[in-house]
């Protein structure tokens, strides 16, 4: 069962309109300070809701991300589909970038985030103060195409801010994309957790890419293109994972030279968001005994938790176990 909830955009401050041919859309609680802000709206643009979040009842399921992007081509709706068709997300919400710029504040309701945009964000520097933040505080980030640009080529288009003069990228950002149809390559280690039923992936007739092999000094090519530009790159920054994409999110359901969707694009973001959200290296200093164990049903045990924070900077942490 999915649950989906909408965010229509705000123009000078006034609310949505209420009507039995346009329901009573709310923002989950998440979001509300997007909610509250006042958005740029684009008259060229069509009017519709900036701020979507599905929700999927799934016993299994306890993760709630968001994608950061822009919706040209309903670029948004598709890659929301797709992480939610994996059945690893309790929520997946969707914010268009051109309309709205989260805050620090904002994203730390969410696990971990998706970033991509294919035209120039409201607010790329705001943007990437924000993510830095967010990486600081233990959350987990994943950029891909055609946010790893370095701005030469398409100024303004890349994120901006600390999160690019501090440099947090995996993939260095470069000042142009490459085109022509190629497939996933070597796979350099394919028992990483970004891999996990990743058997094939088709980029399509553009198999959009970056122009060259260049990681940061920290970063590890996962997967390779066939033409061997880096596909995943992981990075750890002061014990948080990170993971850039080197491929565009959207598929070929809303565009016949986008990845192929009958391949496994879908899993690779999907597990590239578990695994900066739970990657266990962001976690080294909290503990727990017994780390493992079973409980039947009715019966309780004690757990004892330690935290470690000799090694940890001041700010604010978080970690799953």
């Amino acid at each position: 069962m999915i649950y989906r909830q909408e965010v229509v955009e705000r123009l000078n401050n006034s609310a949505p309109s209420q009507s039995s041919s346009n329901p009573k859309r709310i923002a989950p609680s998440s979001t509300k300070t997007l909610e509250d802000q006042n958005l740029i709206h684009n008259t060229n643009r069509v009017r519709k809701p900036v701020i979507i979040t599905e929700r999927n009842f799934v016993a299994s399921a306890s993760l709630d991300v968001a994608v950061l992007g822009i919706d040209n081509f309903a670029a948004l709706p598709d890659v929301q589909s797709k992480l939610m068709s994996t059945g690893l997300f309790n929520s997946v919400t969707t914010i268009d970038i051109e309309f709205v710029t989260p805050t620090f504040a904002d994203l730390l309701a969410f696990n971990a985030v998706l970033v991509f945009f294919d035209v120039q964000p409201a607010n790329s520097q705001a943007i990437g103060d924000a993510l830095a933040d967010y990486v600081d505080a233990g959350g987990g980030v994943v950029v891909a195409e055609f946010a790893i640009l370095d701005g030469a080529g398409f100024p303004n288009w890349n994120i901006q801010g600390r999160f690019n003069t501090d440099n947090y990228w995996a993939i260095v950002p470069t000042d142009y994309f490459t085109t022509g149809p190629e497939f996933l390559g070597t796979v350099f280690d394919p028992g990483h957790p970004v891999m996990d039923g990743v058997n094939s992936f088709d980029g399509g007739s553009s198999s959009f890419r970056p122009s060259s092999i260049s990681l940061h000094p920290d970063a590890t090519m996962i997967a390779a293109w066939t033409d061997g530009n880096p596909l995943v790159a992981v990075r750890e920054i002061n014990g948080v994972q990170r993971v850039d994409l080197g491929f565009y999110p959207p598929s070929s359901d809303i565009r016949s030279d986008y990845w192929n969707a009958t391949t496994n694009g879908a899993q690779l973001m999907g597990n590239a968001l578990t695994f900066v959200a739970n990657a266990t290296a962001s976690c080294s200093w909290l503990s727990a005994s017994p780390s493992s164990g079973s409980v039947s049903a009715g019966n309780s045990t004690n757990v004892q938790i330690f935290v470690d924070a000799s090694s940890l900077l001041p700010g604010t942490y978080n970690c799953n176990l």
